[in-house]
C-alpha cells in the first residue's frame, strides 16, 4: 500500500464516520419515539373509556388537556416526551352522558308502546352478543362500566331498516340519527 492509498483510505473513513453515527442511534431514536407513542396512547385511550358516558369525568392525567369541541363531545390530546424530539401526541374523542331523549328515540309522536326504557347510555363501540341480542340479560348488568350494548338490529343502517319495530324491546326509531324507520 502506497501512501496515496492510505491518505485516500484515511480521508474516507473520516468522511463517512458521521453518516455511520447517524446510523448506528437511529433505532434508538426510534425506540425513543415508540416508547412515548405507546404511554400517550395508553394515557388518552384509558381516559376516553372510563370517561365515555359519564356525567363527571376522572382526574385530567399528567402531560394531557381535555377540549370538549362541541356539546357533549369531548377530546382528550395526550403528549410524552414535550420538549424533546422524540415527542409523541394521540388524541382520543369520546361522549360525555346524552339524554336519550334528546336524540329522538323516545317514542313522542306515536302510539308505540315498548315494555323497556331505552337504556340510558348507549355505547355506540359493543355490539350486544347473540343470546342477549337487546343486552337486557345480562350484558348490560354485567358490564355496566361499558354503557349499554347497541342492539345488534342497530348495528349496521341495513339491519335496522330491515328489523321490524314490532319486535323492538324498546324504542330505538331514528337511532344514530338512520331517520324514522319506515314501518314505525
Amino acid at each position: 500500500m502506497n501512501i496515496m492509498s492510505a491518505i485516500v483510505g484515511i480521508s474516507i473513513m473520516g468522511a463517512s464516520a458521521p453518516l455511520m453515527m447517524k446510523m448506528s442511534i437511529a433505532p434508538f431514536e426510534a425506540q425513543a419515539r415508540a416508547g412515548n407513542l405507546g404511554q400517550a396512547e395508553s394515557a388518552a385511550v384509558t381516559y376516553a373509556a372510563v370517561n365515555e358516558g359519564s356525567s363527571s369525568f376522572t382526574d385530567i392525567p399528567d402531560n394531557c388537556d381535555l377540549d370538549s369541541p362541541s356539546d357533549g363531545a369531548f377530546t382528550i390530546t395526550c403528549t410524552v416526551g414535550e420538549d424533546t424530539r422524540f415527542a409523541q401526541t394521540v388524541s382520543r374523542s369520546f361522549r360525555s352522558e346524552v339524554d336519550t331523549a334528546s336524540l329522538g328515540f323516545t317514542g313522542a309522536d306515536n302510539a308505540r308502546v315498548y315494555t323497556n326504557a331505552v337504556p340510558g347510555k348507549i355505547s355506540y363501540v359493543h355490539q350486544c352478543p347473540p343470546g342477549d341480542e337487546w343486552g337486557l340479560n345480562w350484558f348490560n348488568k354485567t358490564y355496566p362500566s361499558l354503557g349499554a350494548c347497541t342492539p345488534q338490529v342497530g348495528w349496521t343502517k341495513a339491519k335496522y331498516l330491515a328489523s321490524n319495530p314490532d319486535d323492538w324491546l324498546y324504542d330505538i326509531n331514528n337511532f344514530q340519527g338512520w331517520g324514522s324507520h319506515p314501518n314505525y
